[in-house]
């Protein structure tokens, strides 16, 4: 590529070929520049490289190779002769929404960038670069979208064997796909939080689909549907006589879960003395039927599940302290919707053809304002508000597609949500003025979790420090 500097002279974004290993998988890149020494300069690049590129002068051209060519990268600049980069970008995402384009400008635009990156860039460049940075950057682009597909191919495959159905290609729902697949094949036991609706339990049934155990039972008990009395019997079964209505042996969850899984689903409602016994069943491995007299020996993972602060309760005295650290020796985070607000197109997708199945009705689609109410929506009841929400609208529906009026009035009248935290980048603002603002929201978002902050923005905790204290923030 090339940049014209104060003296006249032309730059080449990539003047020489760095030294990288030998040996990478081909992989198809589209280099769609207008500039013919850009266009050449990082074609010969490339290639140099092992990857196999196609070229593209014109928009046009671009995606004509898009739907010609198996690619997996799209090198696009931001300015064309017959249209703007940004249409490209889009219309590439909608035709191939895993593919990643890395978006190229001549200088520094605040307003492009926030622009491009709001529609789905996976990195931007600005003119020059030096050639060690150009493909450190679309090794990393590359590198994320493989992992990307890895996880979803992994959950396709879950899928197939009965695993939990999740719906979501956003960077938290990745991140979560990738925890789940790390801790699975573990015989840790896993404290799961999130926030109701959120999916909790198909967190739990992927951990054991994807386990060792999975040929062995999964057993699922909400904690908070019994009285403490029948959850006794419940988890562990009862002798017959063992109490009025006992009239005969019953095993419970854990004697027919052996070798798979359990999961304690609202694990915060158990009352004080079932935690004592369930404490005992995790140290021991071993408990006694309601009413027996003899150990029953079991090999079980479990899973617990709440979306209650057990720290808090604990020192409140409402939960055993010792039973938390045995259930939390993995925890797993999940989403609020409203943290992942993408995958809401997927997710209407998903719940509209379902709905329109079950219910036998046929609708087309539905109107883009439709979809922006709800985007703006902030879903306290997660996905399982959201996909009753689609039922209802496709049963009331009196028209093939939906419109503002088919949605429920709480919806209909929300207004956009304004940006987090009052996190604004507008036009005109430096690069470090940009930096103090996202760093100080992100604080702000995590309650001042410096550790956390650091791991969501993708830096080291040092760097995360010395960056507060350049920017004086507290």
């Amino acid at each position: 590529m090339s940049e014209t500097d104060e003296s006249g002279r032309t730059q080449a974004i990539v003047k020489a070929k760095p030294a990288h290993p030998p040996g990478r998988a081909a992989q198809s890149i589209l280099v769609a520049l207008p500039d013919d020494e850009d266009r050449e300069s990082i074609t010969r690049a490339l290639a140099a490289e092992g990857y196999t590129v196609f070229t593209a002068s014109r928009a046009r051209e671009a995606l004509k190779l898009l739907k010609a060519a198996d690619l997996d990268l799209i090198i696009c600049d931001i300015r064309f002769p017959d249209r703007r980069g940004v249409d490209v970008l889009r219309l590439a995402h909608e035709s191939h929404p895993q593919l990643p384009v890395l978006m190229v400008a001549a200088e520094g635009n605040v307003a492009q960038a926030v622009e491009t990156m709001k529609e789905g860039a996976a990195d931007y460049l600005v003119k020059p670069v030096e050639p060690r940075d150009f493909f450190t950057r679309v090794e990393k682009v590359l590198s994320e979208s493989r992992k990307r597909q890895e996880l979803l191919s992994l959950w396709q495959d879950a899928s197939r064997r009965r695993a939990a159905p999740f719906i979501g290609e956003s960077g938290r729902m990745m991140e979560l796909f990738d925890q789940i697949r790390r801790v699975a094949p573990a015989k840790a036991n896993v404290l799961i939080h999130g926030e109701s609706g959120t999916g909790k339990e198909l967190v739990a049934r992927s951990l054991h689909t994807l386990s060792p155990r999975r040929e062995r039972p999964f057993m699922a008990i909400n904690c908070s549907a019994f009285p403490e009395t029948l959850l006794e019997s419940e988890l562990f079964g009862h002798e017959r006589g063992a109490f009025t209505g006992a009239v005969e042996r019953r095993l419970g969850r854990f004697e027919l879960a052996n070798g798979g899984t359990v999961f304690l689903d609202e694990i915060g409602e158990m009352p004080l003395t079932m935690q004592a016994k369930l404490l005992r069943v995790i140290e021991e491995k071993e408990f006694m039927r309601l009413g027996g007299d003899r150990t029953i020996a079991v090999d079980v993972r479990i899973v617990a599940a709440t979306h209650r602060d057990l720290e808090a309760l604990a020192q409140n005295g409402r939960f055993r302290e010792d039973l938390l650290y045995r259930l939390k020796v993995i925890t797993i985070e999940v989403p609020p919707l409203r943290d992942r607000r993408e995958d809401i197109p997927l997710l209407v997708e998903a719940f509209l053809r379902e709905a329109c199945e079950e219910n036998h009705k046929a609708i087309l689609g539905m109107a883009p304002e439709v979809t922006e109410q709800l985007m703006n929506y902030r879903w306290p009841g997660n996905v399982r508000e959201i996909r009753n929400v689609i039922e209802q609208m496709v049963v009331l529906a009196r028209t093939p597609t939906l419109t503002i009026a088919d949605l429920p009035y709480p919806i209909r009248g929300v207004p956009p949500e304004p940006s987090p935290h009052g996190l604004q980048l507008l036009p005109g603002l430096s690069m470090a003025e940009i930096e103090k603002k996202v760093i100080l929201a992100t604080l702000s978002a995590h309650e001042g979790n410096r550790t956390q902050t650091a791991k969501i923005l993708g830096i080291g905790l040092r760097t995360l420090q010395r960056k507060i204290k350049e920017y004086g923030l507290s």
